[in-house]
């Protein structure tokens, strides 16, 4: 897809060194857009109202760079796919992972991400609208097997619909396996074995890369492993989740999709771990996977630290950013890698 062509004047990020975030919120949500100056934004709500950009690398190793969503465009060009997705996004009322997908796939179901995608769109929206129908069937099986049998209400019938949107990702009863988040939690899960060779070299420069990295899939695997279980354990009982729903539906739904908070932006990086241009050097695509790995907020039970590593020399911050001529990765080709990764995150298992 092609940038827009109007020419952007340069806007400064607010930039904040050895950031960690309190609670998933103030992370953001990991935005897969495919403007190569944006790769690994997050979106999050802003404490005056409105939205903005958490943007990584800014200001060196460890940093991040805040900016303010309706000043993107003095930052860079964007693709038509990433101006109208920009638009959906901040006309949400709550922002979560979930929404942030559902935008993505009726964004890219328009083409505008390129045919890889849109394919991947339609599938996935065709496979969430099965998982939703699995959780709402083995919902309601449990809800009559306590109440013997008697149909229920139409209340009832609503609020099962409502709670199988949430618990249909996590997977119930038969689809725990195969469900969308036991599928991304087995991709990172693997990602020590999927990293190319000459990624995974344990020695010299790059070593302390590759084990924060690896590090880290671990971290998030075993956290995101008990937040699916706990999500299953309220759905074995549907009489009383749906009486925790009514009494607090958004504290039910935060815990229900912790798993997909955990998760959120993982699927993506594995994408960039398997599809790892050859033309990048080793040095400069393990700094990339540092900076976009996504940092563990304090809420999570602990702090996911920045992997230690050199300072980028300037030539290797522009390719990152698609402004490095001698690489010979152009803009072009860094959009058309975004685009091929937010096809690999909405199917993360194929």
């Amino acid at each position: 897809m092609e940038l827009d062509a109007a020419a952007p004047t340069l806007a400064v990020p607010r930039s904040i060194q050895g950031w960690q975030p309190l609670a998933f919120r103030d992370r953001g949500v990991v935005v897969p857009f495919t403007t190569p100056a944006l790769t690994g934004a997050r979106l999050r709500a802003a404490e005056r109202g409105g939205f903005e950009l958490v943007l990584p690398e800014v200001a060196g190793p460890g940093s991040v760079g805040i900016l303010a969503w309706e000043r993107v465009g003095t930052l860079c060009s964007l693709t038509l796919f990433d101006r109208r997705l920009g638009a959906r996004l901040t006309a949400l009322t709550r922002l979560t992972p979930a929404a942030v997908r559902h935008a993505v796939c009726a964004e890219a179901a328009e083409g505008l991400a390129g045919p890889e995608a849109q394919e991947a769109a339609l599938a996935a929206r065709e496979a969430a609208a099965a998982e939703i129908e699995q959780a709402r069937a083995d919902l309601l099986v449990e809800w009559r097997a306590g109440a013997d049998g008697a149909a229920p209400p139409q209340a009832v019938l609503s609020a099962l619909a409502d709670l199988a949107v949430l618990l249909g990702p996590v997977g119930v009863g038969a689809a725990a396996a195969t469900a969308r988040l036991p599928r991304a939690l087995a991709l990172v899960a693997a990602l020590p074995d999927q990293m190319p060779e000459r990624l995974r070299a344990g020695q010299g420069a790059g070593a302390a890369e590759v084990a924060a990295i690896v590090g880290a899939a671990g971290q998030v695997s075993t956290a995101a492993t008990a937040a699916l279980a706990a999500a299953r354990a309220l759905a074995k009982d549907a009489a009383p989740l749906l009486r925790r729903w009514t009494a607090a539906p958004g504290e039910t739904a935060d815990a229900i999709g912790r798993a997909e908070w955990l998760l959120d932006g993982w699927p993506w990086l594995c994408r960039l771990v398997a599809g790892a241009d050859g033309r990048i050097s080793r040095t400069a695509l393990l700094a990339e996977l540092a900076a976009l790995m996504p940092p563990l907020p304090r809420e999570a039970g602990g702090s996911m630290p920045a992997p230690p590593r050199p300072e980028l020399a300037p030539s290797v911050r522009d390719l990152l950013r698609g402004a490095d001529w001698r690489s010979g990765v152009t803009p072009q080709d860094l959009i058309a890698r975004n685009e091929r990764l937010l096809a690999g995150a909405l199917l993360p298992a194929g």
